[in-house]
């Protein structure tokens, strides 16, 4: 026996990248993943459902900050929290215009939206409703990898989410 968790997790993805005019690139990406209990399933770990927020996926929202909430208490304080649950479906859509600043040195600018959510359980269209931010970037295609300057900025934030976030990240986002 190997463990005892048992639950199914699918993924889909698709992404464009198409020169538009001249060193101009528009980028895209579309995600959808869900997580479903199986039979046998004793529940799925919060560290297997899914949130966003951060420089991988909604880049105008702190680390965690979209999918379900709830209010927990605390067992040591008694106090009552706000806390990212996880969900059980995630949608993303992410657009991107590249354009290299000096192409010598391997750096580049570029203009992004994000448009997701995480749903605590499965999709429900009568409850649907996207997260949305945008921003800009830098970009650094060095000898150690690329590296990421982005400042992203919510669009009608929730209460209690920050307004404007920088994020700094290595690597290819997508």
């Amino acid at each position: 026996m190997y463990g005892d968790q048992d639950w199914i997790k699918a993924t889909t993805e698709g992404r464009l990248y198409e020169p538009i005019y001249k060193d101009f690139v528009f980028r895209s990406r579309l995600k959808f993943e869900q997580i479903m209990k199986t039979k046998n399933s004793k529940g799925i770990p919060r560290t297997e459902k899914f949130q966003m927020g951060g420089s991988r996926n909604m880049r105008g929202y702190n680390f965690e900050d979209v999918g379900p909430r709830e209010m927990l208490k605390d067992k040591e304080t008694d106090i009552l929290t706000e806390f990212n649950i996880g969900g059980q479906f995630l949608t993303l859509v992410q657009i991107e215009i590249e354009h290299p600043l000096v192409k010598e040195a391997g750096l580049k600018w570029v203009l992004f939206y994000d448009a997701g959510n995480v749903y605590k359980e499965e999709l429900d269209f009568d409850k649907f409703a996207l997260r949305q931010d945008y921003g800009f970037g830098f970009r650094w295609f060095s000898p150690i990898g690329v590296l990421r300057f982005e400042f992203g900025y919510p669009i009608d934030p929730e209460e209690g989410q920050e307004g404007q976030q920088f994020h700094f990240d290595i690597g290819q986002l997508f």
